[in-house]
């Protein structure tokens, strides 16, 4: 900076604010944070992760940008202790995919009784006991060869889970934010008044206005400080919905937190100043 004001001959003063990057009372119509220090003038510009919005965009101008950015989950990863052993046997495979094999033994198990039974009385007492009919004996093999085939994909998949690098073998909780809409026990968050906050506010899309009901029904759900995000996600038990790349940083600087799915939206960090003319 001081580079810059021997460069270009510019008088300037840094003013750190600890405040929202602003949002606009929708009762009051005023606008509160950052963007309420450009518009009445008490600052020229205004230096940081800003990300441009309609609503913003209509009171100050915005820079070229100058990174692009999305909205990811922040999860602590679940501790290994906690992923109980039904559960790493049963997680190689869906609900679904547990309730059709299921089904498939059931069905075949009845089908060989019933066969069992239909070609008994068509038989003397002397072939019963010594010959299996045919059907019978079919219908066994498939019943092994399906098994075989379980077995198999249920290894490869039980082997590539308990070898995955992202999670080291933990059972997670949720894996994207509609599995986060889906539940109740880990609550979730973001920065009040901040670009995320505006974005499931007015978003029309059915599970992001659902996630926002979910986060309303609860003032402690939003924080005022991002730091304060990453604090409640290690207590457990919370999700924080934030930027990518404070979501990164957070990531790289503490083992015991990632991120979950991929990124919800697109858009790009920009500094901003007052309209002019």
């Amino acid at each position: 900076m001081d580079l810059i004001r021997l460069e270009t001959g510019l008088h300037y003063e840094i003013e750190h604010q600890n405040m929202s990057h602003g949002y606009k009372n929708s009762t009051t119509g005023k606008w509160a944070g950052l963007i309420a220090e450009l518009i009445e003038e008490r600052a020229d510009l205004v230096v940081g992760g800003l990300t441009i919005t309609a609503e913003r965009e209509k009171v100050v101008d915005f820079t070229a940008p100058f990174m692009n950015i999305g909205i990811g989950i922040l999860l602590r990863k679940p501790d290994r202790r906690s992923s109980t052993a039904w559960k790493l046997v049963l997680l190689p495979f869906s609900a679904e995919v547990w309730l059709y094999t299921a089904a498939a033994f059931l069905a075949t198990a009845v089908t060989i009784a019933l066969l069992t039974r239909i070609t008994s009385r068509t038989q003397d007492k002397l072939d019963r006991q010594t010959r299996t009919p045919r059907s019978v004996r079919l219908a066994k093999g498939l019943l092994c060869f399906f098994s075989l085939v379980v077995v198999i994909f249920y290894t490869a998949s039980l082997g590539s889970f308990l070898s995955a690098d992202q999670t080291d073998g933990f059972v997670l909780p949720i894996d994207s934010a509609e599995d986060l809409s889906k539940q109740t026990q880990i609550k979730y968050g973001c920065y009040q008044g901040g670009a995320t906050y505006s974005f499931f506010k007015n978003s029309v899309i059915p599970i992001y206005k659902q996630m926002w009901h979910a986060m309303n029904q609860d003032s402690t759900n939003f924080v005022v400080r991002g730091q304060h995000g990453v604090e409640r996600v290690l207590e457990g038990q919370y999700a924080y919905l934030m930027e990518s790349p404070s979501l990164e940083y957070a990531v790289n600087r503490d083992c015991r937190l990632m991120q979950v799915g991929g990124l919800l939206d697109a858009k790009k960090f920009r500094h901003c100043h007052p309209t002019r003319g």
